[in-house]
Order: structure tokens, then sequence, then C-alpha cells
């Protein structure tokens, strides 16, 4: 039986959904009112039946993300290969392949972005077990979703000659469309939205990648190559990596080769790439509201309201979205909501964090937020997870002043350990060597005050770290010559 890992795609970034979702700290690890993650939810997926361990791929900003989402839902990875740059899906997906090929060279891979949303699941095995079929005949598979509408923010396959079971030759792949081509594709049939979604035969797929794009796979061997494991993480070696062509699976392979295939999926399907797609996929009331969090709603109908944490009240609206994070708050029409891309790169323009930085900032160790800042001063909570340690670090521009607001932390300040409960402080000096962890069983809260001239999160020289951001650790390689 040919064995089936599932390589999971977590390093876009999702600025259609800010604030929500933002650069270091997108929406394949929000939950939208869920109880699990989109991303958590893509893995559980197929975390059992003839499916092996997941092979995760993603940022390097994104890896407390997946680990700690991993460790929630009691999963644990073949492997997590973290890049250091964007690259798009091509490279992303062939070192996949290569590091599954060391372990398994006739696997199949089954590709998947984390940031989808797919119910139905009895049509998605259907669909998955058709493609595996195929890949058997080293078919290079994708799945297409029949339109229902003229979508204009998806690509577009041309389904060609029947394989039989349903799946089709693909005759072409259709970029984007705009209003007229997508109606008119819509109207004359034959065509599927493009899912984003493969199965791939691993010899055959690197083979096509040799073929089609030698310099590409030659330069992913190398960078994969050359890298090495921090922890549980591997990271493929900086500089080679950057060279790498940034070009999509499309682009590179599946519009080139002579070996696609494309099978229907029949189950409701997303991106999750807009608001009025949030909404859409939502549970609604009677008057077809979703909501999630603190919302008041008065004559209000057709909206999606989002306001976990702040009392958000809307009155005599429809068809609005409203999503209220603490820090920022987006206004827009539903059917407009793909327009926040472009209301982004405003944002970018004039320089705002809020773009970038989420209020609840995550680390290995736990979580902060920012809760008041000004001219030389900020003022964080900070939350350490039990078993967290911060890591062994000075700064060279602030002083910090620690009060412990629950649970207990052991704080070392120079030479000095101690001991630190409830209302009880320590200050650091600048320049002086500090460290907290938590050994209890409880998380420790604390309040962090921060004075200084400058007051950047880069102002960190760490000298220890157990989370693996200070020294690298010996290297393994993990591709075969």
């Amino acid at each position: 039986m040919m064995k089936i890992v599932p390589v999971i795609l977590a390093g876009g970034v999702g600025s259609r959904l800010w604030p929500l979702s933002r650069t270091q700290c997108p929406k394949q690890f929000q939950n939208f009112g869920r109880d699990y993650s989109i991303f958590q939810m893509t893995i559980n997926r197929f975390s059992q039946g003839n499916f092996c361990d997941p092979v995760v791929v993603t940022s390097d900003q994104f890896e407390v993300f997946v680990q700690s989402q991993l460790s929630e839902i009691d999963v644990v990875p073949s492997l997590v290969i973290s890049e250091p740059a964007s690259r798009n899906t091509a490279p992303a997906i062939i070192m996949a392949a290569l590091a599954i090929r060391r372990r398994n060279p006739d696997a199949c891979m089954l590709v998947l972005p984390s940031d989808h949303l797919l119910n139905e699941e009895d049509g998605l095995n259907e669909a998955v077990a058709i493609a595996v079929e195929q890949a058997k005949k080293a078919k290079l598979v994708t799945f297409g979703v029949e339109p229902t509408y003229a979508e204009t923010g998806y690509g577009y396959i041309e389904c060609g000659v029947d394989l039989g079971e349903g799946a089709k030759v693909v005759n072409a792949f259709v970029e984007k469309p705009g209003p007229e081509a997508a109606q008119r594709m819509i109207s004359d049939g034959g065509y599927l939205w493009n899912s984003g979604m493969f199965v791939l035969p691993v010899r055959p797929f690197l083979a096509e990648c040799q073929r089609l794009m030698p310099d590409l796979l030659a330069g992913c061997i190398e960078a994969l190559g050359s890298g090495q494991f921090t922890g549980d993480i591997y990271r493929p070696e900086v500089s080679l990596f950057s060279k790498l062509e940034s070009i999509s699976i499309d682009h590179a392979i599946m519009e080139k080769t002579d070996l696609a295939a494309v099978v229907p999926l029949k189950c409701d399907w997303t991106d999750l790439g807009s608001w009025h797609a949030v909404w859409q996929t939502g549970e609604k009331d009677a008057s077809d509201n979703v909501v999630t969090g603190e919302v008041v709603l008065l004559d209000t109908r057709g909206s999606l309201i989002h306001s976990p944490d702040t009392l958000t009240c809307v009155s005599g609206l429809s068809d609005v979205v409203v999503i209220n994070t603490g820090d920022a708050v987006l206004v827009a029409s539903r059917d407009g909501s793909q327009k926040v891309k472009d209301l982004t790169e405003v944002l970018r323009e004039r320089g705002r964090v809020e773009l970038d930085v989420p209020r609840l900032v995550h680390r290995p160790w736990g979580t902060y937020q920012t809760v008041d800042a000004g001219k030389e001063f900020q003022v964080k909570r900070i939350v350490v997870k039990p078993g967290g340690i911060l890591s062994l670090q000075y700064h060279l521009y602030r002083s910090e002043h620690w009060t412990v607001v629950s649970g207990e932390a052991t704080v070392t300040i120079g030479k000095l350990e101690s001991q630190l409960v409830e209302n009880e402080s320590a200050f650091i000096p600048i320049g002086e060597v500090h460290r907290l962890k938590n050994e209890g069983d409880s998380p420790v809260v604390l309040i962090e005050v921060q004075y200084g001239s400058y007051l950047g999160e880069d102002d960190i020289v760490r000298l220890e770290d157990v989370y693996g951001r200070v020294a690298d650790v010996s290297p393994e390689l993990i591709v075969a010559d």
C-alpha cells in the first residue's frame, strides 16, 4: 500500500483578514470562534487512518505557533521544516519531497494549505482515494472545486478528457480572472476552482522537478542538505535558501508537466480569503449575523461581528464586517471586504505596527501583551507557562522592573537567584544579566515596566536559551546525495 504523507504548508500571512490575521500571527493559527485553529483542523483531518505523521513546512517566525498548537492536539509531526524567508510554494513542496524521499521514496504526498476550511469529510476522503489511485500511475494530481458563482479571487482549472473514476486531464490552469471571464467559464462549464491542494507521488514529482526546474531542485537539495536541526525544527541553510527562486508550484511544475490530473472535490471548501468568506462559513443567528465575543446587536442583519475581548455594539446596520481586536477596529461592507488588502498597503505606507504585531505576542515560553507605552517607557503583561524559561539575557538600552501577579517565579539577576511570589518584585538594571523560570504547575503572570532610551524587541542579547535562539546545534543531514 502506498504510504500517504500529509504535507502541511503553514507559512502564509493572510493580509485580507486583518486585523485578526497579522504578519506575526496569521489566519491559519486563529480559530475564528471555533474550538480549534484552522491549522489544527487541517492536521486533525488527516491524523488517523492510512496517513503517516505529517510534515509541516512553515516560516521561522511561526515556529512557536506550530509547536504549541501541535502539542495542544497531541500530534507529533515526522518533521517540521522552518523556512528563513518566503519563497512561495514550489521550494516548500520540493524540500518536503526531498525529506520524505530519504525515508520512503515510494510515498505519496498529500499537500494541503493550512488556512483552508473544508466540510463533508466523506467527500474529501473519496477525492483523496481517487487521487492516490492516479498517483500510483505517476500522475501529479490537484483538486478542483465545482464553482458555485463567478469568483474572481480564485484561479481556475480547465478540465480535459476523463481518466476514470472522476479524474480528468488538466488542459490548462487559468489565473484569477476578471468578472466577465469568470462568468464565461461558469457558463461554458468544464472549469473548476483551483484549490491549491495536491496528491504528488514523490519519485515522479521529483523527476519532473529535475526535468522542468533543475536549478530550483539543485538549490533546494543544497539548502536542505546544508541545514541543521535546532531542537525539533529543521532549518535549511539561510544564505542558500535565500537564493532560491520564489515561485508557486503551479508556475514551476503543474502548468508545464504532461502528468497533471485533476479530481473534483465534492465538499464545501473555502480558502478563507476574505471576511465575506468567514461570514459565509460561520454559524448564523436568526438575523444572519455571525457573532464572536463581547457583542450587543440591535436591528443588525447579515453581518459579521468579531470582538473577543472588548464590548462592541452595532445598531441599524446590514451586511457589514466589524472586527475589534482591542488595538485596532475594522469596519467594512461585507461584499467589499476583499479590499482589506488594499487597506493594509496604506497601513504599511504609514508605518503602522498594528499591521504586523498582534496585541498578544506569542513566544516559546508563553505570551506578552503591551498594556501601555509612552516616551522612554513601556508596560507589559507577561504570562510564562509551566516549564517556560526566558533566555539568559541582558539589554543595552533599558532597565526592567518585574512584579509577580500570580504564580511563583525563579528569577536570576547577575549571580543571585531568588523566588518571587504574588506581590513581590525585582529590578533589573541596564546591562545586568537576568532570566526568569516557571518551575511550578500553574502560569506565572507578571507586570513588566521597561524604562530606557530604546525599547525595541531587538534589544535582547541572549547568552543561553533552551529554545535554540542563541547558538546552532550539531547539523544532521536529512537529504541523501
